[in-house]
């Protein structure tokens, strides 16, 4: 599924970042699996159900890293891709701070985790630069929502349990690791701890 896809990318690239030998026809494959199962509306659900912003960013944060290191690029600089184009597009038309919902409340509205769904919408975006999605400024309107929904104890709770206090507590922070690239001047950088998305 698209979901279990994603973190399987994030930890291909831990283990690339820590001098794992990772083969590019991996990246392809990833990068090919996940552009296979894009819908036509150019979200995706969990595996072929209707699109929907959970898995549509988790969908968009997989190829984003799993393409960039193939092909050994910028993410920011994949943005023209047709399919990676269409799936900010989709996020843009179809933005709600509870994203992890079907779209007009369709099969399976309601499953999910709103902290899930911003958490992996904030690895899209910084792994690519973007500071709005359309007109949406997507870390301060996520930040209001997820202050706002703090319980009285500090926790924040869902359907995922502890890990929604974790997600909450992710986006907050912005940690962000860079996928390196050799950049216009072919000249290679390792991987580096940020946060905020600027290097330290």
């Amino acid at each position: 599924d698209n979901s279990n896809a994603q973190f399987a990318i994030l930890g291909l690239r831990a283990a690339q970042n820590g001098d794992a030998k990772i083969p590019n026809n991996t990246w392809k494959r990833a990068a090919d699996y996940l552009a296979k199962y894009q819908m036509r509306d150019g979200g995706w659900g969990y595996t072929t159900e209707a699109s929907y912003g959970s898995m549509t960013a988790a969908g968009l944060c997989g190829l984003l890293i799993a393409r960039s290191s193939e092909k050994n690029k910028a993410p920011a600089e994949l943005l023209s891709d047709k399919d990676i184009a269409r799936a900010v597009k989709w996020l843009e038309e179809n933005w709600t701070m509870e994203g992890h919902l079907y779209k007009n409340g369709g099969v399976g509205s309601g499953i999910g985790s709103a902290y899930y769904w911003l958490w992996s919408l904030e690895r899209c975006c910084l792994v690519t630069g973007l500071k709005k999605i359309g007109s949406h400024d997507w870390y301060r309107e996520g930040a209001e929502y997820i202050i706002a929904h703090q319980e009285k104890t500090g926790l924040w709770t869902g359907t995922e349990g502890v890990a929604d206090h974790c997600f909450a507590l992710l986006f907050l922070k912005r940690a962000f690791v860079d996928v390196p690239t050799e950049g216009a001047k072919g000249k290679a950088s390792k991987d580096v701890p940020t946060e905020g998305g600027k290097g330290k």
